[in-house]
């Protein structure tokens, strides 16, 4: 798409997975550190696109590692600052990043597939659920958005080509 992704005129707030959708996931496990964050491809240029369509952008990420004693909550939230400031200085109006730090069998409310995350991001956007949209790479993206009440997208990056067949039939199958 030349003019970068293709987002419904009705949305006004998208908010984006991260590991399998901004970045490459790491082929060792988690993205903790700066150094092994990249970009998937076409990433940088689908931003710029969103920025100027002044589409307010929440990230949503599961970050079992931190729960799991394989990384501190410092060095997640660094990157998470990092990443911050990458998506200011491209002009996108970042709303936050909302991360769940809690392992599988914590019992949280935040970890997706549950909800948790994309309705204090809906809250913090001030931006009703009909007027925003999930992009991710997994099923638990999908069935999150859907819990949420909100429309989703399902990008063939990360874990999404492999689970393309597997998702709800009413979400999209995008690029961003």
């Amino acid at each position: 798409m030349p003019d970068g992704p293709y987002v419904p005129p009705e949305v006004r707030h998208l908010i984006l997975d991260r590991d399998g959708v901004l970045n490459r996931e790491a082929a060792i496990g988690w993205v903790t550190e700066l150094y092994q964050w990249e970009w998937e491809v076409g990433l940088p240029d689908a931003l710029d696109a969103l920025a100027r369509s002044g589409i307010r952008v929440s990230v949503v990420t599961n970050q079992s590692c931190v729960g799991r004693g394989l990384a501190s909550a410092k060095s997640v939230d660094e990157l998470h600052d990092w990443l911050t400031v990458q998506m200011h200085s491209r002009g996108i109006t970042m709303v936050g990043i909302f991360c769940c730090p809690h392992g599988p069998d914590n019992g949280c409310r935040c970890r997706k597939p549950l909800p948790g995350l994309l309705h204090d991001a809906i809250a913090a956007s001030g931006v009703p659920p009909s007027e925003t949209m999930m992009v991710g790479d997994d099923l638990s993206d999908q069935q999150a958005a859907r819990s949420a009440g909100i429309e989703s997208a399902l990008v063939l990056t990360g874990k999404g080509r492999r689970i393309s067949g597997q998702i709800d039939e009413s979400a999209r199958v995008s690029r961003i």
